[in-house]
C-alpha cells in the first residue's frame, strides 16, 4: 500500500521550478511547430488561389481569341488583370489596368481582379504582356502572363510555363520559369498565351 507523506495540515503544495520549466519548454515547442505550421498551410493556400485564378484568366483569354481571331490586347506593353489587388513587378514598377483589355475580355467572361498577397509589395498581382518580339518554340507568340508565388521553387501549376529566356521562350523542364525571383523568395511564373496564329 502506498503511503502519502505527512504534511502539515494548512500548507499548500504546488509545482516545483523544474516542473514549471519543463511545461513551459513543452508549450514553446508546441507553439513553434504549430506556427510554422500555419505558415506552410497558409502559403500552400495562397498559392492555390493564385494558381486557380491563372487558370481562369489564361481561359478567358483563349475564350476571347477563339471567338474573335485576335488577342483581347495587342498593343506593345503590360496591363494588370487583377485591378483590385494590383499589380507590380519584382523591380517595384507598378502595372496599369487596360480599359481595351477589360472591355474585350468581358464579352466572354469574367476574370479574377483579385489575388492573395505574395508578402512584399514587388512581385504581387497578376499581368500580361504583349511583345511581338517574344517566341516559343521558333513561333511568334506575343501575350504572355506573369504572376509569383510564395516560396521559393513553386510549381506554377498551369501548362505552356517558359523558362527565363527573353524573348525567345522554351518551355520550362521545372514548372516555373525562375525559382526565386529577385531573391524576393518568391517563384516566377511566365506563361504563354497561344494566339490566333498557333
Amino acid at each position: 500500500m502506498l503511503s502519502t507523506p505527512n504534511r502539515t495540515p494548512g500548507t499548500a503544495t504546488g509545482f516545483t521550478i523544474v516542473e514549471l520549466l519543463i511545461v513551459i519548454v513543452v508549450i514553446a515547442i508546441l507553439a513553434a511547430i504549430s506556427i510554422a505550421s500555419y505558415n506552410g498551410i497558409q502559403q500552400r493556400a495562397n498559392n492555390t488561389a493564385t494558381i486557380d485564378a491563372a487558370s481562369k484568366s489564361l481561359r478567358m483569354m483563349q475564350a476571347y481569341i477563339a471567338a474573335n481571331d485576335a488577342y483581347p490586347f495587342a498593343t506593345i506593353g503590360d496591363a494588370c488583370i487583377t485591378i483590385d489587388s494590383g499589380c507590380i513587378d519584382s523591380a517595384g514598377v507598378v502595372k496599369d489596368s487596360s480599359t481595351t483589355f477589360n472591355t474585350n475580355i468581358a464579352t466572354v467572361g469574367v476574370v479574377p481582379l483579385s489575388i492573395p498577397k505574395t508578402g512584399s509589395a514587388n512581385g504581387a498581382g497578376m499581368w500580361f504582356t504583349y511583345n511581338t518580339t517574344m517566341t516559343y518554340g521558333g513561333t511568334t507568340q506575343p501575350m504572355r502572363l506573369t504572376y509569383h508565388l510564395l516560396g521559393t521553387n513553386q510549381n506554377c501549376g498551369v501548362g505552356n510555363v517558359v523558362q527565363y529566356t527573353w524573348p525567345n521562350f522554351i518551355a520550362s523542364t521545372t514548372g516555373y520559369s525562375l525559382g526565386n525571383i529577385s531573391s524576393l523568395g518568391k517563384t516566377l511564373c511566365w506563361v504563354t498565351v497561344p494566339g490566333p496564329s498557333s
